[in-house]
């Protein structure tokens, strides 16, 4: 079995011997543990790895990588938006050999296995997003507009997933496995027409009594959502969201947020 080192002379030599279960590439790699997410994945990847799986344990996120050309695996721990650790891992922690949970197809795709993160880009930026997507091995296989709203699809052909991103105002409002979509079956051709469906509609609005108005205002923007009306100098605001028709309307007095309702219909949400 090839390993992979970043190292020269004896040292490489001594180490392609030992052939252990673990890689013994994690302390090639400690130079990258404390860089951001963003330049950590980017420095992985430019040194041959590519993400093959990730979870949320606690407050952490955990990635593992694949050197195919080395067969290499790693373990990465991803804590307040840094690496905070690059460990060996196992060939079966990377889905390859013979686990449980899932095989490689000839063509190179994962069958089964556990899915790709996608929760935790909820509320961000479209391009962070997008590139996050990307470095998790989706690709964008089909997409529309619907007003202000737009629906990108993506396909994981490592796990099978479809998922739909509904973005609003440059930000990611909703994302979610959809299953199933005439472009997601890896060939990106069209079986027929698709109606993305509305995203759902919030119900944490009425937690936002008692908060600072313009927190309020500010996470209601983030969810999609435009002021429509304005009056008596922000004591009285509409919001409306067109990507799932919903309208509410906030009151707030001393720039605190008394009150917020789903008021279903108004002239001004349309």
């Amino acid at each position: 079995m090839k390993r992979l080192h970043w190292a020269t002379g004896a040292v490489l030599a001594a180490a392609m011997t030992a052939a252990p279960a673990y890689s013994q590439a994690a302390r090639y790699l400690q130079d990258i543990v404390g860089e951001y997410g963003r330049n950590g994945e980017s420095a992985l990847q430019s040194r041959g790895f590519e993400q093959v799986d990730s979870e949320r344990q606690g407050y952490s996120r955990i990635s593992y990588w694949w050197n195919d050309q080395y067969d290499d695996c790693i373990r990465v721990e991803t804590r307040n938006g840094r690496f905070s650790s690059i460990d060996d891992a196992s060939e079966r922690q990377c889905r390859r050999g013979n686990g449980n949970g899932g095989s490689w197809g000839n063509g190179g795709s994962w069958n089964g296995g556990r899915d790709a993160e996608i929760d935790d880009l909820r509320g961000e930026r479209e391009s962070r997003a997008m590139e996050a997507l990307d470095r998790r091995g989706f690709r964008e296989v089909d997409s529309s507009n619907s007003g202000y709203t737009r629906y990108s699809i993506q396909w994981r052909s490592r796990s099978q997933q479809c998922v739909q991103v509904t973005i609003s105002n440059g930000r990611v409002y909703d994302i979610r496995d959809i299953g199933r979509h005439p472009r997601c079956n890896g060939s990106g051709s069209s079986g027929g027409s698709y109606d993305p469906p509305a995203p759902p509609r919030i119900t944490w609005y009425r937690d936002l009594a008692g908060e600072p108005a313009p927190g309020a205002r500010d996470r209601l923007i983030r969810a999609g959502f435009v002021s429509m009306f304005i009056e008596n100098g922000g004591r009285h605001t509409i919001y409306y969201n067109r990507a799932n028709g919903q309208c509410l309307e906030m009151m707030a007095e001393s720039r605190t947020v008394v009150s917020v309702r789903d008021i279903g219909r108004s002239p001004y949400c349309r």
